[in-house]
């Protein structure tokens, strides 16, 4: 469900960069969207499925991915870990939301899709 990957360039101090060209999207995926999301500190996103098939990079400690498994059972994991970030693929019809889970930070994540979002079902996870 999640690779780890490190940034293309990093300081000491704190300061990355990530070549988007340098993110491990999934053999065959073809981006067809992209986007910058911003999510409050105590705020998620999601709590939905939907068709499409989505790749997440969380850009800060603190942001959680948030899944229903094939038995029902509510999974989470943080979204970046130990200094690595983590791309997580979304297959169709999955589950899912992010949450952040700080309580000053605001959360950035990066989404790449393989179509426009479309029939987009709720389902509550958190």
């Amino acid at each position: 469900m999640f690779k780890d990957f490190l940034p293309t360039y990093k300081r000491e101090s704190g300061l990355f960069v990530i070549d988007l060209n340098d993110i491990p999207l999934p053999i065959n995926f073809i981006v067809k969207e992209k986007s910058i999301v911003s999510i409050p500190p105590l705020e998620k996103g999601g709590n939905h499925m939907h068709p499409r098939i989505e790749v997440l990079v969380g850009l800060n400690e603190g942001l959680s991915f948030i899944w229903q498994d094939e038995k029902g059972n509510i999974c989470e994991e943080a979204m970046k870990k130990k200094g690595k970030f983590r791309v997580f693929t979304v297959p169709s019809h999955l589950p899912h939301a992010v949450v952040n889970r700080s309580h000053t930070q605001t959360g950035i994540l990066v989404e790449f899709a393989d179509a426009k979002q479309t029939d987009v079902e709720l389902i509550q996870l958190i």
